[in-house]
């Protein structure tokens, strides 16, 4: 347990802090040769390419992070935005219903973040059912979004 909040405030940092990416980029290469199944650095990097738009080399650190550390639901969060960034919606998803497996009772953003693939995957029902189930947990913002499609689908147009 006390790995893991480790890790997160090594990942929350590096998600705030990169002002240098080329600079994490380089320390996280320098700590991954050292010890290859740290967790943190693949994190750290993969979080550094998601800033530079390099998405497929975020994909690989983020997958190798996940290999290594499969219980984490923060990884499966953070390769899910950037396969949601790719339009890999459906890939998205399934990221999205690991994070949910591993913390049902968790954040009400992991079912806004599932409900957003469906809905740009235009599985409406999908969408509104995790809307509401994020709404129900204080996030309403999707469910406000879907509900402004529906009626401009529902007005006439001029």
């Amino acid at each position: 347990m006390i790995k893991k909040i480790i890790f997160s405030l090594l990942a929350i940092s590096a998600l705030f802090a990169c002002d240098d990416c080329e600079e994490t980029i380089e320390q996280a290469g320098k700590i991954i040769a050292k010890n290859p199944n740290e967790t943190g650095a693949y994190n750290s990097r993969a979080i550094a390419y998601y800033k530079l738009k390099e998405y497929h080399r975020a994909i690989e650190d983020f997958t190798k992070a996940i290999e290594i550390t499969p219980d984490f639901a923060a990884l499966y969060v953070n390769r899910g935005l950037t396969f949601l960034n790719m339009e890999f919606y459906d890939r998205a998803i399934d990221d999205f219903n690991q994070v949910i497996a591993l913390e049902p009772n968790g954040s009400s953003t992991h079912y806004h973040n599932r409900g957003l693939a469906y809905f740009r995957l235009g599985e409406l029902k999908n969408a509104e059912s995790d809307a509401e189930k994020a709404c129900e947990m204080g996030q309403c913002y999707l469910k406000n979004i879907i509900e402004s499609y529906k009626f401009k689908q529902a007005t006439p147009q001029k």
